[in-house]
């Protein structure tokens, strides 16, 4: 990280604030200068310390939750701080504010034949996330950006498709472009579609779905975590739902947790939300995340297919 280099450029920026207002005062008392003209100026470099300062601190805040995410305690992240990494570098926050958003991930294991499955067996579903967003209808930008795992690496059978405004079906959207075509196991990748002008009504409200599929292997009795960064899909986000689904005539489902990552003071946190220990293979929740701060949330999904030996 580049705590160093960012303390560094503070300081030279604030003692140069100050210098230009130790200058400005020598030269009104030497030039005589309108007092008008000099308490403009001081207020003008006051405003300017006081932005500095607060991206900063602003600064030091991310390099914090970043650290934080590779190395604590409870539960250290890989794949979640790239992805922050990645919206840092490139500043490419759709500027949407979005009043819901509904996340669906289905667990499809209706295929599976659970009499040839024996304990530790691998077993292959159908993994469906869906995010349904109701936005306010004002200044939509022409382009959704969302940076996720590269869904189209090798050995990796992946769809992502879309819908917005009118639109009623889903059309597919085309995998990213790779230098000379050619596809690799990136552990970041951008994904991006256009919002098109004729499908944007002019009601209130701005719907837009986007939905991935992917082909999955596991263990027969094993876990999953799903993370989720609020920062990642609007610039204000108000109510997110999330709903969990096992599609299986047998129980499958067997614990989900849900944990908050999130700044208390100076130092940053794992704080439990929530656990279910659910009757059939369902799980419902709602949050209400602060999408202007450095947060996150994740689940930890446990299912069982077989009962113990």
């Amino acid at each position: 990280m580049e705590t160093g280099k960012e303390k560094a450029l503070f300081v030279f920026a604030a003692v140069g604030c100050i210098a230009d207002i130790i200058a400005i005062i020598f030269l009104f008392i030497n030039a005589n200068i309108s007092i008008a003209f000099l308490v403009l100026t001081i207020i003008i470099l006051v405003f300017l310390i006081i932005f500095l300062c607060w991206r900063y601190i602003e600064r030091c805040n991310f390099i914090k939750f970043i650290e934080y995410l590779f190395d604590n305690p409870t539960h250290n992240f890989n794949l979640l701080p790239k992805i922050c990494l990645e919206l840092d570098k490139y500043k490419e926050v759709n500027n949407l504010k979005v009043i819901s958003l509904t996340v669906k991930y289905t667990y499809n294991m209706s295929e599976l034949d659970f009499s040839s499955i024996t304990k530790n067996s691998e077993i292959n579903y159908t993994d469906i996330i869906e995010y349904d967003f109701t936005a306010e209808n004002e200044k939509i930008p022409s382009e959704f950006v969302c940076y996720l795992g590269n869904m189209y690496a090798e050995n990796c059978t992946s769809e992502i498709s879309q819908k917005h405004g009118i639109q009623n079906e889903y059309e597919l959207v085309p995998p990213p472009r790779y230098t000379d075509e050619i596809y690799v196991n990136s552990a970041i990748q951008k994904y991006s579609w256009q919002f098109k002008k004729e499908n944007i009504t002019k009601g209130n409200q701005f719907p837009f779905s986007f939905k991935l599929k992917c082909q999955e292997k596991t263990k027969e009795n094993s876990s999953d975590t799903i993370i989720f960064y609020p920062k990642q899909y609007a610039k204000r986000l108000e109510k997110v739902k999330f709903d969990i689904s096992f599609v299986s005539d047998k129980k499958i489902l067997n614990k989900v947790q849900l944990f908050k990552v999130w700044k208390d003071g100076k130092d940053f946190k794992h704080t439990p939300i929530s656990e279910s220990l659910p009757v059939d293979n369902n799980f419902s929740v709602t949050i209400q995340p602060d999408s202007v701060k450095y947060e996150a949330y994740y689940f930890r999904i446990y299912w069982r297919i077989i009962d113990d030996i």
